[in-house]
């Protein structure tokens, strides 16, 4: 099952049953642009309907979703949120964790490493972002660490095997991810790129899919922007409901997962 509903999250919460959703994954809007908002044409501020545009209510936005999206977790359910933390005062994923830690329990903290990406002048230059994951009930949540082992090469499995303090078998499954995740952005010239400005790896989020849930669990995406948790789903196997109130984004999904 996976269905895509056109418009506003808030609203769209409703279409979904409560404590039915193992898994959400959130890439909400950054609220970036403050500096440069005087400068955008109201219209055209305006059919960007709030996608990474400066909102002032940002953080009584951003906790009516979190509110939400706790109502819908399963008891063994988790949440992760994408985000950064350099871009506006008070108004970024730092925000947002004592929004998250009143009502779930914090799990980890994943540094989202990439070596692709702007310049700075001002400051060094960004190449990370994070991801937050909360979980319900800290003793019940679900978490499959071999699904998502990262395989050693010959000569690193054959010398820990050496090793008596290790466990062979352990070994063999390969290594703790960590939770430094270091996997490259998609630029331009990407043949998974879409179009959609702050599209997210598929590997990712099929990372954070298979360590979290089973085949026939429920996925949620409040923001589904190009479709890649819709997508990651259905080829795992996964139930997923996805948001999103850009109708162009809306087309681009569709078609990226053939839903028409």
């Amino acid at each position: 099952m996976i269905k895509l509903f056109r418009g506003n999250c808030l609203e769209l919460f409703e279409q979904v049953t409560d404590e039915s959703v193992s898994l959400i994954i959130a890439d909400p809007p950054y609220n970036v642009y403050q500096d440069n908002i005087r400068k955008v044409p109201f219209q055209r501020r305006k059919k960007q309907v709030g996608f990474d545009v400066f909102n002032k209510d940002f953080l009584d936005f951003s906790q009516q979703w979190i509110m939400q999206s706790v109502q819908k977790l399963k008891k063994d359910g988790s949440i992760f949120i994408f985000g950064g933390v350099n871009y506006l005062k008070g108004n970024d994923l730092l925000a947002l964790l004592p929004i998250l830690r009143e009502k779930l329990e914090f799990i980890n903290l994943i540094v989202w490493h990439y070596k692709n990406g702007m310049d700075a002048k001002r400051f060094f230059s960004n190449r990370f972002e994070l991801i937050a994951w909360f979980a319900r009930d800290r003793k019940k949540y679900k978490f499959f660490l071999d699904r998502v082992r990262i395989k050693y090469n010959e000569k690193t499995l054959n010398t820990y095997l050496k090793d008596k303090r290790l466990n062979p078998e352990t070994v063999k499954k390969g290594k703790n991810p960590t939770n430094v995740w270091e996997i490259p952005r998609l630029n331009a010239n990407s043949r998974e790129k879409l179009g959609h400005p702050t599209q997210k790896p598929k590997s990712i989020v099929e990372r954070i899919i298979k360590a979290t849930t089973d085949e026939g669990d429920l996925v949620l995406d409040p923001f589904v922007g190009s479709g890649t948790t819709l997508e990651a789903c259905k080829d795992l196997k996964r139930d997923c409901i996805g948001f999103e109130i850009n109708e162009k984004y809306v087309q681009m999904i569709e078609k990226r997962c053939n839903l028409k």
